[in-house]
């Protein structure tokens, strides 16, 4: 079980994406989210046509723990872009949150991804 390459860095673009539609009012703002939205389903769907499966749940504690991890630090980003956009600063700074959602995402997904192996091969091992 192996994640495609391009999984991650697919994944974080959208994560920035979303980010960055978040510190942008109107339309620019709302077309991105909207994107990102749709993207992630595409996403899934694309990995699950290339592997023949998807996991939707974590394994144990270590996936857990990072699941919780991403989604704590995903809701601070979005925070920090809606307080971006409350603002009003250049429209450039809304990068600084958007660029750190995609590299967290790259990083830490492939991470994510060789708990996910340990805990599902120690769960078979135990059965």
């Amino acid at each position: 079980m192996i994640t495609p390459w391009w999984y991650h860095p697919i994944l974080g673009a959208i994560v920035a994406l979303m980010i960055f539609g978040v510190a942008h009012p109107g339309v620019l703002g709302f077309g991105l989210v909207a994107i990102g939205i749709i993207g992630i389903p595409v996403l899934v769907r694309a990995y699950t046509l290339r592997t023949g499966l998807w996991i939707s749940q974590a394994a144990g504690p270590a996936t857990r723990q990072l699941q919780r991890v991403l989604m704590v630090v995903y809701i601070v980003l979005m925070g920090a872009a809606l307080a971006l956009r409350l603002m009003e600063p250049s429209a450039w700074w809304a990068l600084v949150p958007a660029l750190s959602g995609l590299l967290l995402t790259w990083a830490i997904g492939p991470r994510y991804d060789r708990e996910l192996r340990r805990e599902l091969a120690a769960s078979a091992a135990d059965s």
